[in-house]
């Protein structure tokens, strides 16, 4: 289940089956999965990419991006977008990317970027940085803190890589 809010405009773009959201962006992501670590994402911008929702009729219905964005509040429309979704058609996250003071909070990490991007086939998200902002990670599991290029946490196996890493292990 992927929900969103936002605080100023949201467009649809039907034909690549895509939504911008803008300023104030919240996501509260649970994975059907129970394994998977649940978060929730902040930042300014978000880009989702959705596709057609091709599951099972046995399998329990979720909340998709597509029916999350549907029930929140209307956005304004651009002359190159919709602004409403196909109730009938059934839709889910393929991929997102948020930037602009992201901060992602979970009971094992919070994590602080420039920009994030998240894949819920393979529950991987990945945090960059720059030289100027470079993640900054806080392991709520060791009490550690520490900053890296790039993160990259698979949310289902909890496996987490530090790309140019800095910062102090407790253990």
């Amino acid at each position: 289940e992927t929900a969103f809010k936002w605080s100023n405009s949201r467009d649809y773009y039907q034909s690549r089956l895509q939504v911008v959201m803008s300023f104030n962006v919240r996501v509260v992501h649970q994975a059907e999965e129970a394994a998977c670590q649940p978060f929730d994402l902040t930042g300014q911008t978000l880009t989702a990419d959705l596709q057609a929702d091709r599951s099972e009729p046995s399998r329990p219905a979720t909340q998709t991006a597509a029916s999350a964005i549907a029930t929140t509040a209307s956005s304004r429309a651009s002359s190159t977008a919709s602004s409403t979704i196909e109730p009938s058609e059934k839709m889910r996250l393929k991929h997102l990317i948020i930037e602009g003071d992201v901060h992602v909070a979970s009971s094992r990490l919070d994590v602080d970027a420039n920009m994030i991007s998240y894949d819920p086939e393979s529950d991987v998200l990945i945090a960059t940085g720059t030289d100027e902002q470079p993640v900054v990670v806080m392991d709520h599991n060791t009490g550690s803190r520490s900053q890296a290029s790039k993160l990259e946490w698979n949310t289902r196996t909890d496996d987490i890589k530090l790309t140019n890493f800095t910062g102090q292990i407790r253990r």
